[in-house]
């Protein structure tokens, strides 16, 4: 898994790590990410569409 999100951009990377393993709520991750909250669940569910990807094609090998 971690080589996984070491693929993804620093971006991507964050909002997973804050959302799924720290358990932040979206707000908070707004304030930390200087993002609105509605960009964040927007931009989560994107990274969280590629981290699934990235797992696919790593199973696949």
């Amino acid at each position: 898994m971690e080589n996984v999100l070491n693929e993804m951009s620093l971006k991507d990377k964050t909002l997973i790590q804050l959302r799924e393993i720290e358990q932040f709520e979206f707000d908070q991750i707004a304030e930390i990410m200087e993002m609105t909250p509605v960009n964040v669940r927007v931009s989560l569910s994107r990274a969280r569409k590629k981290l699934h990807e990235h797992m696919k094609k790593m199973l696949a090998q």
